[in-house]
Order: C-alpha cells, then structure tokens, then sequence
C-alpha cells in the first residue's frame, strides 16, 4: 500500500502538511474530509518500508498474547493496544504494534496489517490469520502459531547453543598458532638460525612465523576477504544452492542437516494443514521455511504432482534432502484417512531426531576440533625439536659414539 505526501486546508484555512498510508487517492480524500480538511496537494512518496524481523521468541509471544486476549473477549484494536504497551518491547516493535492498530482502525483485517510492516511477520503467520479470518477463529490460531514459534526458537536454541563449544575450539586453536608462531617461535628463532643445515620443516615453521610478525597486515587482510567474500556469495542464488545442496550430499553430516530440515518442514506443514489451509497452498508456505535452497527448489515440479492427483506421500518420497520417515508416516495418514493427527504425530517425533541429530553433530565435530589441535601443536614439536636431534645426532657422529 502507497504512502502519501500531503497538504491540506484545516477548518481554520491553514495548511497542515503530513503523510498517510492508504491504498488510494480516494482514501486519502475521505479521510481529510472526515476531519474538515481539504486536500491541496498529494505525492506518493514510497511503499512500506522494510522493517526489522520478529525473532521466534517475539513471535511466539506475540501469539500467546493475542491468543489469550482474543479468548477472553477483547476487541482486537485493544488488544494490540495492550501488547503494545508491554514494558518489554524495544521502541522499533512497539512502532510495528502501533502500525498495526492505525491500519486496523482505517478497515484492513489484522493479516493485512501484519503484510503491511514488510519483513516484520514471516509469510507462515500471515497466512495462517488470513485463513483464521475466514474461519473466525483468531484466538485457536494464535494459540497454535505460540506453540509452533515456541518449538521453533527451542530447536534454534539448542542448535547455537550445541555450537558454543565447538567455536570456543576454533578460537583456541587460532590463539594457540598465534601465540607459537608469534611468541614462541621467535625465542628460538637466535638458536635456529646457528644450525648449518636445517629440516624443511623447521624452515616452514619460521617462514610461518615470520609471515605473522612481519606480514600480519596481509594475513589479516586475507582471512577478512575470505570471509566476506563467502557472504557475499551466499546471496548469490546460484551458489547458495550449490552450499544447501552440499549440507545434505556431504557424508554424515548429511543425514543429520536432512533430519534437522525434515523435521522444521513437517512441523510447518502440520500447523498449515490442521489450521484448514489447502494442501497446495501449504506446501508452498512450508518450503519457504525449510531454510535450504536445494529442497526449496524441487517443491515446484511437487506441487504441480499433487494438483494433477498424485498422493502427497509418493511426492515426498521424491524429494531429495528429507528422511524417509515422513513420506511413509503421511502414507499411513493417507491410507487411514487421518492425515492431520499423522503429520502432528510426525511432527513432534521428528523433532525428537532432529534434537539427537544435533547431539550427535556436535559430539563428532568435538574430536575433530581436537585432532586438528593436536595435529598444529605436534607439527611445531617436531620442527623445533628435529634440528635438536639432528644436532646431537652429529656431534655423537664427529665423537665416534
């Protein structure tokens, strides 16, 4: 919806200069005239701004809130009114809450508000109150999103906070090169230096460190470019899909990605489909929220299977980058008619081998880290100490032991 510059006539004949949001000119007509202004001149200016995001907790609590509000009577401006005014909220959420209740009070539906504060509510949550409206049931769907959003930012949660080892590894494995190659090796580097022949090995190591004292710039510079080098790629569609499609091609690691996006699809799909979405439509929401470009980008040839009558099950059979499990669990649902209660069911335990899947990546990641410790600290041993051997090995030579 446009935004729209303008300058009107009060009642007092002076002009007021401020802009609105309102899908015409016409709008904007009858809302001057409404409050005895006169329009003068109009431009419109831009569309909605993108906002900041909602995390899953904001979300979930969001949907708690108007859950139970709604439940218990209160109107759905006021509602909002209320969480709104939660001590809790950063100003920029409390500016979505206050857009919304402007946009509420113009005639737009709560879904149309919520469409409104662009890149502030994931597509999922608009859909699901846009089927909620027809149905008259806000208050049940606001429950379910709580839960669904609850189990989501759970599942996140327990990902990054498996990962806090792992990168404390990482950053003591760099600390660690850099301390040796930076302070150590320098210490030694005077008696180095007197060795007349000296193991390849021990020259790379002092070439190493001496890249670190003196070449830091560069080394530096080097591993920033890297790094912004692969975020940048990772906007780049074509590559982007390259990487999802390595995370469940990889060996191991593979299997445990697939069960962790397996998992997120079947708890979307089953809030979609339980809340009355058509199955179609759901399945388009539900791989907008899987987070990999290479299972996204096979639901197109999907949906059209299932519009043109294909079981959903032999669908998802096809579908490269999900477990097994929930293809045979749908077939079931399908054959007994109870389709809903089975995905639900498959739902939760697949987020049960989504949270061991979890455990085992970074159980296996912890060794490797450490290997890769062992291996940095062995390799400088042996270049310091191999010229020492060398040397007492030749000095026994020249005495004859």
């Amino acid at each position: 919806m446009p935004v729209y510059k303008y300058t009107a006539l009060n009642s007092e004949g002076k002009k007021v200069s401020s802009s609105l949001e309102v899908p015409a000119v016409s709008e904007l007509n009858n809302y001057l005239k409404q409050n005895n202004q006169i329009l003068v001149s109009y431009k419109e200016v831009s569309s909605y701004k993108k906002t900041r995001k909602l995390n899953y907790r904001d979300l979930s609590e969001f949907c708690r809130q108007l859950g139970t509000l709604q439940a218990s009577g209160v109107s759905l401006v006021r509602a909002l009114n209320i969480i709104s005014h939660n001590e809790s909220l950063k100003p920029w959420q409390k500016e979505i809450y206050e857009g919304m209740i402007e946009s509420i009070k113009r005639g737009n539906s709560l879904s149309t508000s919520m469409e409104e504060r662009v890149g502030a509510f994931p597509e999922l949550l608009i859909n699901m109150f846009k089927s909620a409206e027809m149905s008259g049931n806000i208050e049940k769907t606001s429950t379910q999103m709580c839960e669904y959003y609850e189990k989501q930012f759970i599942l996140n949660k327990k990902i990054s906070t498996s990962m806090v080892y792992p990168i404390i590894l990482i950053i003591l494995i760099v600390f660690v090169v850099i301390f040796l190659v930076s302070f150590v090796i320098p210490q030694l580097q005077p008696v180095l230096d007197t060795l007349e022949e000296m193991p390849a090995v021990t020259a790379i190591l002092l070439s190493i460190s001496d890249a670190f004292i003196n070449r830091w710039y560069i080394i530096l510079g080097f591993a920033i470019g890297i790094v912004v080098t692969f975020l940048g790629l990772l906007k780049v569609d074509k590559f982007r899909y390259l990487f999802d499609k390595m995370k469940v091609k990889m060996p191991y690691f593979g299997r445990l990605n697939k069960t962790i996006y397996t998992a997120r699809f079947s708890r979307t799909i089953a809030s979609l489909y339980v809340s009355g979405l058509p199955i179609v439509s759901a399945l388009a929401v539900g791989s907008r929220t899987i987070g990999n470009k290479y299972i996204e980008s096979q639901f197109q040839n999907l949906i059209l299977q299932v519009r043109s009558g294909r079981s959903l099950s032999e669908c998802i059979k096809e579908i490269d980058g999900f477990v097994s499990k929930l293809a045979d669990t749908t077939l079931i649902g399908e054959e007994t008619g109870n389709l809903a209660d089975m995905l639900v069911s498959t739902a939760d335990s697949l987020e049960y081998d989504a949270d061991v899947a979890i455990t085992k990546m970074v159980t296996s990641i912890e060794p490797i880290l450490i290997i890769v410790m062992a291996i940095v600290v062995g390799f400088v041993m042996v270049a310091i100490l191999l010229p020492v051997f060398q040397s007492y090995s030749a000095v026994g030579a020249q005495n004859g032991i």
